[in-house]
């Protein structure tokens, strides 16, 4: 019922002409699985995930392929296979199905447009995600402009102040960014404090499910079951 509900907040705020939304939800509420029923409802047949974290793409991929999941409308993508076959995009459409592009911002970084990259970039992005968005909450904020449809919008990405491989640094990613055609940009967080203290969101573009949200439910769900404590 949560993700339910979490998908309805989400088609009321496209529906209300918001395009930088935010799901802050905590462990286990399934974000991911949540994002993509989002992607569905309102039709999304580009689907870009990014994320500053690598490690999190098998996640994705799973929550795609997984049978009666979302394998019947989306082909999940990775940076491999566009670098194999540069027009995987075109041939994906051609068979009547969505993408699902998965891409860390560490591969989207630098001025210059990589071949495995020109398809995406000449395309119209339903559905941006940016996952993880809550990483490197306590660095400085930076802004990342996206083109959307007919504007521009400040998207303002976090990054960790990790220098690990799976982190991308906040400049270089920037122009590559730039270049990026998105209609619809949805924030995945289990963290977003400093987002919501700097007023990035206004309240009809979050939904909120919080710890307090989730032991709430757990303890009616027990009353409702006649389970004692």
């Amino acid at each position: 019922p949560n993700q339910k509900q979490a998908v309805e907040a989400f088609k009321q705020a496209v529906a209300s002409q918001r395009t930088n939304l935010l799901m802050y939800a905590v462990m286990r509420f399934g974000k991911s699985f949540t994002a993509l029923c989002c992607a569905k409802e309102i039709g999304a047949r580009m689907v870009l995930v990014v994320s500053a974290k690598a490690d999190v793409a098998e996640e994705w991929k799973k929550t795609v392929q997984s049978a009666d999941n979302f394998n019947r409308d989306y082909v999940f993508l990775s940076s491999e296979q566009m670098y194999r076959d540069s027009s995987v995009i075109r041939e994906v459409r051609k068979n009547k199905k969505g993408a699902v592009i998965f891409l860390t911002l560490q591969d989207l970084q630098g001025t210059d447009l990589k071949e495995k990259h020109k398809e995406l970039f000449a395309s119209e992005i339903d559905l941006m995600i940016v996952d993880e968005t809550h990483y490197g909450a306590r660095a400085e904020r930076y802004g990342a402009v996206i083109r959307t449809a007919g504007y521009e919008k400040d998207i303002c990405l976090k990054f960790s102040e990790d220098d690990g491989d799976d982190f991308v640094e906040a400049e270089t990613a920037k122009e590559q960014l730039k270049a990026l055609s998105v209609k619809i940009k949805l924030h995945l967080s289990g963290t977003p404090f400093k987002a919501l203290a700097n007023d990035k969101f206004p309240e009809s573009a979050i939904y909120n499910w919080t710890y307090a949200d989730e032991q709430k439910k757990k303890r009616d769900w027990d009353v409702s079951n006649e389970i004692e404590n």
